[in-house]
């Protein structure tokens, strides 16, 4: 598991990407704080952020924005995690998946696996292959 990831942006410029903490905030009306992208420029070292969408380079070479939903669930005592895509043009999107592909830095496809439960006030976790 990891909590950054490098890929290539829409400018095909090297980023560095992870999450801000999923936070459950009980009260008269419950709500859960979606966690936010924070993207690293590689040629200075800057964080930038946070950000609702990342935009990335799919592994079929065209740009999607993916974002992080996150939602209290009572009975497990969790945050539960997904994702949303949608292709940068418009073109269509898909929901309720917890992977995607990018492409690193050296432009190879990697496929990444986003944690679908998280400890309150936790950030989501990736997996990498």
């Amino acid at each position: 598991m990891s909590n950054s990831f490098n890929y290539l942006n829409d400018s095909n410029a090297e980023r560095s990407a992870y999450l801000h903490p999923a936070v459950y905030s009980p009260g008269v009306v419950d709500s859960t704080e979606d966690p936010r992208w924070i993207v690293i420029h590689h040629e200075d070292g800057i964080e930038y952020g946070p950000f609702d969408d990342l935009t990335y380079v799919g592994e079929d070479g065209r740009y999607y924005h993916v974002r992080v939903h996150a939602q209290w669930d009572p009975f497990q005592r969790n945050i539960k995690i997904w994702l949303s895509h949608e292709l940068r043009d418009g073109g269509g999107g898909f929901n309720d998946s917890n992977s995607f592909t990018i492409r690193d830095w050296s432009n190879t496809p990697v496929h990444i696996t986003i944690s679908t439960a998280v400890a309150n006030n936790t950030a989501p976790s990736f997996t990498l292959v």
